[in-house]
């Protein structure tokens, strides 16, 4: 399946949630249980009316899926994403 020019960081962030989530049989109530972040963040973040998670949010949700943030990332679509969301995250981080 041919994967489009640049992906939105959120989007892709949101979609690695997704098939994570039901590859470990997830729903989000769960994953707000294991990973201490609040459902309403979730939600909101998946639904796509929270433009971004900070990367201590990500880590916990890597975490909740038993792997690393190097391991929640290691996708070569994330090889393909804005470079403007790039540097909203690292705003976020600083």
């Amino acid at each position: 399946m041919p994967l489009p020019k640049e992906y939105k960081l959120q989007e892709l962030i949101a979609k690695k949630i997704r098939e994570y989530a039901d590859e470990y049989g997830l729903s989000y109530s769960e994953l707000s249980q294991i990973t201490g972040i609040p459902k309403s963040t979730l939600t909101s973040f998946m639904s796509g009316a929270h433009k971004g998670l900070r990367i201590e949010t990500v880590a916990k949700l890597a975490n909740g899926f038993d792997m690393t943030l190097k391991e929640f990332f290691d996708d070569d679509r994330f090889d393909m994403i804005d470079m403007e969301d790039l540097l909203d995250l690292r705003r976020n981080i600083n």
